[in-house]
């Protein structure tokens, strides 16, 4: 799958590079609904790998990158 769009984040692979962007309101929330997400990216990536050069990950978010909810 070379483009994803999902709730919290997307993917998309493109001229050997690959696209990961967090979108999950209010500032990336990793939660369950990122973690499911992610989880879909990382099986994703078994196929995308052998077109791919590079990853780049970044937040559409402007309040920051991400933060983790729940303790450790």
């Amino acid at each position: 799958m070379n483009l994803f769009q999902g709730k919290a984040l997307s993917w998309e692979l493109k001229a050997g590079v690959i696209e990961l962007a967090l979108h999950r309101d209010p500032c990336n929330e990793i939660g369950s609904l990122t973690l499911e997400e992610m989880e879909r990216f990382i099986k994703a990536l078994e196929t995308l790998q052998s077109d791919a050069h590079a990853l780049i990950i970044h937040s559409i978010q402007k309040p920051g990158f991400c933060s983790h909810l729940g303790g450790l």
